[in-house]
C-alpha cells in the first residue's frame, strides 16, 4: 500500500496513459522500481482501436465524458472528474472521447502486470 501511495504522489508530477500502440498519444514518463507511469490524452472525438489494457492504477488529470465499447457489443458512458483516482482491472475494449474537451490521464501499470496490446 505505501508503494501504491508513492507511486500516485509521483505520478502527479509526471502523467499517465495507456500502451503506446492503441493510442495516438501517449508518452512513458517514467519506467522503473517495478512501474510504468504513462500519460494519455485523446482529443473530443478521438477513438482507439479495441486493445486489452492490464490492471493499472489510474488518475483523471481533466474531466471527460468517454464511452468504453466491449466484445460483447454493449457499451459503458463513464463521466469522470478531474483528480479522480482507482485501480482498474484488465479489460478489452475500444474507447472514444464523445466530449467537447480533451481528456488526459496518468496510468501506473505494475511490471508484473504483462503490457498493453
Amino acid at each position: 500500500m505505501k508503494k501504491m501511495i508513492a507511486v500516485a504522489a509521483i505520478s502527479m508530477t509526471v502523467g499517465w496513459g495507456v500502451a503506446q500502440s492503441d493510442f495516438p498519444k501517449t508518452k512513458l514518463e517514467y519506467h522503473g522500481h517495478g512501474f510504468r507511469v504513462v500519460r494519455v490524452r485523446m482529443e473530443p472525438h478521438e477513438k482507439t482501436g479495441t486493445h486489452t489494457d492490464s490492471g493499472r492504477y489510474e488518475i483523471a488529470l481533466t474531466t471527460a465524458v468517454l464511452m468504453s465499447h466491449y466484445p460483447d457489443g454493449t457499451s459503458k458512458e463513464l463521466h469522470i472528474s478531474q483528480g479522480t483516482s482507482a485501480w482498474s482491472e484488465p479489460i478489452t475494449h475500444w474507447a472514444e472521447n464523445i466530449g467537447s474537451t480533451p481528456f488526459e490521464e496518468i496510468e501506473i501499470i505494475p511490471d508484473d502486470e504483462p503490457a498493453t496490446k
